[in-house]
């Protein structure tokens, strides 16, 4: 990697962490996830609004370190106004089976398991 790609590359990462886009609940989420990494402490919660088969709202909250908070913000920017399909599109061209710190993200949330059920009754709203 060049240095002027490694610098880039350094100053996106220390931006998320410092300016994180899309941090906190969203109140109309209709879907959500948790996704943590038990070999450093990094987790993340993943809040989505889907419209349809669109992620109309997309937001985090979590804790960990730069790259891990980061990872998360970017994929928020990236995600939304997306369709679902095109979200595992991104996943899987990323490296959906991962590894490094972006691994709390992109690969212990697994989209397909992103179900309402699973934060009924846990501070998020579910749309019917």
């Amino acid at each position: 990697m060049s240095a002027d790609l490694s610098d880039l590359y350094q100053n996106v990462i220390l931006d998320h962490n410092r300016r994180p886009r899309n941090r906190g609940r969203i109140p109309t989420a209709n879907r959500a996830a948790h996704g943590d990494n038990p070999s450093c402490g990094d987790q993340c919660d993943v809040f989505l609004r889907l419209d349809g088969d669109r992620i109309a709202e997309i937001s985090f909250d979590g804790s960990g370190c730069a790259i891990s908070q980061a990872s998360a913000s970017l994929m928020t920017t990236q995600l939304k106004g997306r369709t679902t399909e095109e979200a595992k599109k991104l996943f899987e061209d990323f490296g959906g089976d991962g590894g490094g710190e972006a691994g709390v993200v992109a690969n212990r949330i697994e989209f397909d398991k992103i179900r309402a059920d699973d934060w009924r009754g846990q501070g998020v709203q579910i749309a019917n």
